[in-house]
């Protein structure tokens, strides 16, 4: 399942990152993002999550890091935990960035 949320993160990042409705909900505790495809994109420290079949955006604070090279691949990484799966950080093809989430 984690091949398959790092490949849908991946084909996200080449999408384009423009929503014409979305609604955000924003708060301290965890995101459930339901299985599918969604686009990416960075605003200050939010991560704005838009499912492209619903055009419904979630958004999460995130911290980012540099990483010094540039990525060559989008990846996320994650960790599962009570029978869920958690995103930990992503690494943004094209450039240094890591978006790390806690």
């Amino acid at each position: 399942m984690l091949q398959k949320i790092v490949l849908v993160f991946a084909l996200a990042s080449f999408a384009g990152f423009a929503a014409d409705s979305e609604n955000s909900f924003s708060t301290p505790a965890q995101i459930k993002l339901a299985p599918g495809l969604y686009k990416l994109k960075l605003i200050g420290s939010m991560a704005m999550f838009t499912n492209t079949a619903s055009n419904k955006s979630f958004s999460a604070v995130t911290h980012t890091e540099k990483s010094g090279q540039k990525a060559v691949y989008t990846a996320v990484l994650g960790s599962t935990a009570d029978g869920l799966q958690r995103v930990d950080s992503i690494v943004l093809a094209g450039t240094d960035l890591r978006l790390t989430f806690k």
